[in-house]
């Protein structure tokens, strides 16, 4: 429980300075983050969304951000790989087979706390960060425009794009603890207001499974547990959102949840908690780690990751993963320098 509470407080203080991504295990699983030109082979474009439309041909784009605390810029890695169809793999020797390896290189390096990347096509995507700032590329990453810059109290923690026109940031007001959403449907060039979820809280990532159904996990006031957001008509304004509570005897939960086009969700932090139906309602259990869990993601209904970590009485990192859905999950995959 000491490691719970320090964990906690300190997620609070410096949010997502301490959030590491994990060049050996999630680059390949993070989806949401998808940018970069094709280093080792030609790109290959994808027309459109990308949401259920990917192809044995697409590009997966990959990236990574360096760990940073306070109001110092953002560097964003980004690697390149095509996804290998099923061929190729018939006669390779499963003892000798040697895991595809990808060169890096610093591709943008965006001032201030970069929180969350959306890239809708291969060459358009939205990057969302603190003090009220929204960049957008339409090079595949190679340069970024701000689109919106409106500094204090504005904080965004989330952005996602159903199209590369169709943009949702989410976030909160720092001055009166109001949890944000804002919508863009002509590329940022102009916004909607203000959608006011919570006025007693911070909304964090906001994620869609399609058009119409959407969530939020937003983080209500210190003393109450984790509140969650579900929209089932797109989310355009506020009576669109109903607020319920994934646990109400655990509490807190990571930035980083899960939500699959199946709508099944999945959340982790101090407990582990599970929707079926689009975060309306919510099983939970303890924790995968004996510590606590940080950030999840599935990349389908039966592969699925969950990372964590500790800063006290010592800082180190983990990863959990399942194979059959998050019936049973295995044990630490890897001991990291940080909190993942």
């Amino acid at each position: 429980m000491k490691n719970r509470s320090i964990a906690r407080s300190a997620y609070l203080r410096v949010s997502v300075g301490l959030v590491v991504f994990s060049a050996g295990v999630f680059l390949a699983v993070l989806g949401f983050g998808t940018f970069g030109n094709v280093l080792a082979q030609p790109r290959v474009l994808v027309p459109g969304s990308i949401k259920g439309n990917e192809t044995a041909v697409t590009v997966h784009y990959t990236y990574g951000r360096v760990p940073m605390q306070g109001q110092g810029p953002t560097h964003i890695l980004a690697a390149d790989r095509p996804i290998a169809t099923a061929p190729a793999f018939v006669d390779r020797p499963a003892r000798s087979a040697q895991p595809q390896t990808n060169p890096w290189r610093l591709q943008a390096t965006l001032s201030g706390v970069v929180t969350d990347l959306a890239f809708p096509t291969a060459s358009t995507g939205y990057a969302a960060a603190e003090l009220g700032r929204v960049w957008k590329t339409t090079d595949g990453g190679e340069t970024w425009t701000v689109i919106m810059d409106l500094g204090f109290p504005y904080y965004w923690y989330g952005v996602d794009a159903l199209s590369e026109n169709d943009v949702v940031i989410s976030g909160f007001d720092n001055s009166n603890f109001r949890g944000l959403l804002r919508w863009s449907h002509d590329g940022g060039q102009t916004w909607d207001p203000d959608v006011v979820l919570t006025t007693d809280g911070w909304s964090t990532r906001v994620r869609f499974a399609d058009v119409q159904n959407g969530l939020v996990l937003d983080l209500i006031s210190l003393s109450q547990p984790n509140a969650a957001h579900y929209t089932t008509n797109g989310g355009e304004t506020a009576d669109d959102w109903t607020q319920v509570t994934p646990d109400p005897v655990g509490g807190w939960f990571g930035n980083q949840f899960s939500f699959l086009p199946s709508l099944r969700a999945r959340a982790s932090g101090i407990t582990y908690c599970d929707s079926t139906n689009g975060g309306a309602t919510w099983g939970c259990r303890p924790s995968i780690d004996e510590v606590f869990d940080g950030p999840t993601f599935f990349l389908d209904d039966t592969s699925g990751w969950v990372g964590g970590g500790s800063i006290s009485p010592e800082v180190r990192g983990w990863v959990h993963r399942t194979t059959d859905g998050g019936v049973t999950w295995s044990e630490r995959l890897m001991d990291a320098p940080w909190p993942i």
